[in-house]
């Protein structure tokens, strides 16, 4: 009897330690488990989640759309796709990239800490609203022109934004940003607006993007800051804060690290690039910037240009170079929408730099040995997943058959067919039916799939349906 017992106790124990291990993911698709982070970070990023439906039924949508990502995956492995030669360099590039995060990470994000007198400050500022103008220009010398003309009254503030604005809307408006919270704004403009009285206009202020003239219209300044908004804006505060030091000390690991090596361009040589990308490429002023893209064919008739220097050192650097034929090499490995772009001296000049700028980064994460870094490896499998997704789509939606009445009520939208009204184009009505199609072709197999309603169920709490916050940030297939 007492035998019996003990093994019953035993399976009791069992049992209950079975219980006790939750699963920690939210779906699974054979051997690849899927975070919750990881989805919410996916239809966070999805400016359609949560237009046509919300609640449950909305987060079902979306994570078989996740689902079908890791499935385009295997079907990619399947059909070779992922073998192509334009894959590989995608997939290389995104490995480059993601090894540069993580060591950004490691070096600028680790020791970062925000405090409570920091995050109250933050929100403080966040109430204050500037109405501003300004004029912009990447040219320190005409800034400070254009600052001498408004001072002397030789030009308004109207004439020079049409200038420095061309035919944009600022242009017409005279450079008005409208009424800005401050927090909203570069922290190097918003401390020159802040300084300034009603009227006043400020000398050249120099950021991360050019050079700006400002001119304080108006301000408003909060009367009373409520304790319950502080709260309710807190991890909004946390993450800004955040960032605002991630990018300070960014700048000042990268300035370290790129002064100890301190890369610098011969001058010789740069110039001969740059002579002989502009011969025989020449645009108009309405040139399209696409046609300025260092492309396979520009890259393979400055090889053939520059034969008998690319040999020619191109950049040097401590404790080593870079030929101007290993550049040319490189930009291989370099997706086209990523490519430098030639132009101004200034523009190639930049693209020059950055490139051995993070060329340098990159050897650092390599000597880190980021390579095999886990979330290096994840960000990865997560760019094939997406990228094989695309492919697959793109292929659906160029054998799509569209039938004739549905062309014809696009055309004529007479809003009789209560399905077709949710689609404002054809081409949108197309995405949708192509995401269908690939949805049941990649279903067919009947894969080994597993959702996790409980973990489903809590995201689904977590999200205010009332007061969905759009981000319209997708990234293109490479």
């Amino acid at each position: 009897m007492k035998k019996k017992i003990c093994i019953f106790s035993s399976i009791f124990v069992l049992l209950l330690v079975g219980c006790k291990k939750e699963k920690d993911w939210l779906a699974r698709v054979g051997d690849r488990k899927i975070s919750a982070k990881e989805f919410e970070i996916f239809y966070e990023l999805d400016p359609n989640f949560g237009i046509d439906s919300s609640g449950i039924s909305a987060l079902r949508d979306e994570l078989d759309v996740y689902i079908d990502r890791v499935l385009a995956a295997e079907k990619a492995q399947q059909i070779n796709i992922a073998d192509s030669s334009f894959f590989r360099v995608a997939v290389d590039w995104e490995k480059r990239q993601a090894m540069l995060r993580q060591l950004y990470r490691e070096v600028v994000q680790k020791d970062i800490r925000v405090t409570e007198n920091e995050l109250r400050e933050a929100f403080r500022m966040s109430q204050i609203k500037l109405h501003v103008r300004h004029l912009f220009t990447r040219d320190e010398q005409k800034a400070r022109q254009w600052y001498a003309d408004l001072r002397s009254k030789k030009s308004s503030f109207e004439q020079l934004a049409a200038i420095a604005f061309e035919d944009s809307a600022l242009a017409v408006s005279g450079g008005d940003l409208g009424w800005m919270p401050v927090g909203d704004l570069d922290d190097a403009f918003a401390a020159a607006a802040l300084a300034l009285g009603p009227d006043q206009i400020s000398r050249p202020v120099r950021t991360r993007w050019g050079y700006h003239i400002i001119q304080l219209l108006n301000r408003t300044d909060p009367v009373i800051i409520r304790e319950a908004d502080f709260q309710q804006q807190k991890e909004k505060m946390r993450k800004k804060v955040f960032k605002k030091k991630s990018r300070m000390r960014s700048s000042e690991f990268i300035k370290t690290f790129i002064g100890r090596m301190n890369p610098q361009p011969v001058s010789k040589t740069f110039s001969l690039l740059r002579q002989t990308l502009i011969t025989g490429n020449e645009t108009d002023k309405a040139g399209s910037e696409q046609s300025k893209i260092i492309s396979a064919t520009i890259r393979d008739e400055l090889k053939i240009k520059l034969a008998n220097h690319l040999d020619d050192v191109l950049i040097r650097y401590e404790g080593g170079q870079v030929t101007l034929g290993q550049w040319l090499d490189a930009l291989e490995k370099i997706p086209l929408g990523d490519r430098p772009r030639f132009g101004s001296p200034r523009r190639l000049s930049d693209a020059v730099g950055k490139w051995i700028r993070d060329e340098l980064l990159f050897s650092e994460a390599e000597r880190r040995g980021l390579r095999r870094h886990p979330r290096v490896e994840g960000d990865v499998m997560r760019f094939m997943e997406e990228q094989s997704y695309y492919y697959l789509l793109n292929r659906e939606l160029n054998n799509l058959d569209v039938p004739p009445d549905i062309k014809n009520w696009f055309a004529a939208k007479d809003n009789s067919n209560k399905k077709l009204r949710k689609f404002h184009t054809l081409n949108e009505w197309k995405w949708w039916r192509a995401q269908k199609l690939l949805h049941r072709k990649l279903r067919d197999a009947k894969p080994a799939v597993e959702i996790n309603s409980k973990i489903l169920m809590e995201l689904n709490k977590k999200i205010n349906w009332g007061r969905r916050i759009r981000m319209y940030m997708v990234r293109k297939p490479s």
